[in-house]
Formats: C-alpha cells, sequence, structure tokens
C-alpha cells in the first residue's frame, strides 16, 4: 500500500469468501448461522515506511448469553424475531466496522451466541417489537450497555434485559404567544459531552410532533 501520509492506521483483514458474500447479497454484518472465516484488525503506526508487517488471522470467540423481559425469560413471540449484533468499539466508526459486525439469532429459550469476536464489542438487539425497549447490557456482573465488553476468551453469561416499562418523556411546544406550533423537532441529548460521540449513543435521542402537537421521546437511560 503505497503513498500512505504519516499517522495512525488500523489494518483490517477479512476473508475473501466473506467480501464475496457481502457482494452477493448486499450485506455488511456476518449472518446468523455463516461460516466462520478468519480476520484481524492490528493497529498501525506509519512514520516512514513501515515493512514485514505481521499481521495474525483467527476465528474469535464465542460470546453466549440470554435475554431477559422485565427479569423474566422473554417470551417466544419476542425472540422469534430478536437477532443480537456484535459492533467492534474501534477507532474511526465507518464501512469497515460494519464489515466485522457480528451476528445471532435468540432462541426459543432466549440463549444466543454470536461468534467471531475478538477485543471490545458493542452489543445491540435487533427486530425490538413496538413498545420494547433496550434497558441493560450485563457481563460479569458489569453494566457494558455504553461502554462495550471486552472478549478475550470464550465468555459466557451476558444478559441482554429489554423492558414493557421504557422511560418516557412526552411533551408540548409553545411559541413566543404562548399557542401550541407542531413545526419543530426536539432534540433530548445528555449534559454530559462524552456521551454524544458514542457509537449507537442512546443519550442523544430527536423526535416530531405527532398528529395531536405532542412529542415522545422513550428509551432514554436514567441522568
Amino acid at each position: 500500500i503505497s503513498n500512505v501520509p504519516p499517522g495512525d492506521y488500523r489494518v483490517d483483514v477479512l476473508a475473501k469468501a466473506r467480501l464475496e458474500a457481502i457482494g452477493k447479497t448486499g450485506g455488511t454484518a456476518r449472518p446468523p448461522g455463516a461460516i466462520r472465516s478468519e480476520f484481524a484488525s492490528q493497529p498501525i503506526t506509519v512514520n516512514g515506511d513501515v515493512d514485514d508487517l505481521l499481521i495474525r488471522t483467527g476465528l474469535g470467540f464465542e460470546m453466549r448469553g440470554r435475554v431477559l423481559l422485565d427479569g423474566a425469560p422473554a417470551p417466544t413471540s419476542v425472540l422469534e424475531k430478536l437477532q443480537v449484533d456484535a459492533m467492534p468499539l474501534l477507532a474511526g466508526q465507518g464501512i469497515s466496522n460494519q464489515l466485522l459486525m457480528a451476528s445471532g439469532s435468540a432462541r426459543p429459550d432466549g440463549t444466543f451466541v454470536v461468534p467471531g469476536l475478538a477485543g471490545w464489542w458493542l452489543v445491540r438487539l435487533r427486530g425490538l417489537p413496538p413498545g420494547l425497549s433496550l434497558q441493560s447490557v450485563m457481563a460479569s456482573g458489569l453494566d457494558v450497555t455504553d461502554d462495550g465488553v471486552e472478549i478475550s476468551q470464550d465468555i459466557e453469561g451476558v444478559d441482554i434485559a429489554i423492558t414493557t416499562k421504557p422511560t418516557r418523556v412526552t411533551g408540548t411546544v409553545t411559541d413566543a404567544n404562548g399557542a401550541p406550533t407542531r413545526d419543530y423537532a426536539v432534540i433530548v441529548f445528555s449534559e454530559d459531552s462524552r456521551q454524544w460521540a458514542r457509537l449507537l449513543t442512546r443519550h442523544v435521542v430527536s423526535a416530531n410532533p405527532g398528529a395531536d402537537g405532542r412529542f415522545t421521546v422513550t428509551g432514554l437511560p436514567a441522568g
């Protein structure tokens, strides 16, 4: 790779078969049940020529856990369409991070397995029915919902909690004369600016008014 300006970079390596499958399907994240392939993601610093760079690939590790609804096993009607997505928490969030994403389906008993992970990963759910919201992701007794979980070996006991009672903020907006208006958009954001740029942040949410002129924002973390 020639003409690389000095700086800090990351080198990602993906199997050719993986890229060909992406080209055929148009998707990026590894679909559940896909054939596992070796991969690597390695930081490098360029300050002149970098010679003899050795990148070691591997299959990664498995993350196992369960999905809970209000503290109890989630019913099949909720689980049947749920996907557990893992996205790498790497510098330079872009298309390469999406290519490294991995997924696993929620089983009828509420358990899940996501293979092919190494490093720091953010865990989210895809396919949540209306009215339900992600509450927390717990690993080894720690809340890793926003900071992600480090995986350097097979990991078990990851609990993804969803709730039927998410936090809710509702209201209306009036103009300078006190008259209701529907010509607005609302943004609710954390006072802690460090939360703004997080990957898939839950701390910045926007909403538009409904037919009645009221806005509703759900699923905000406490704070």
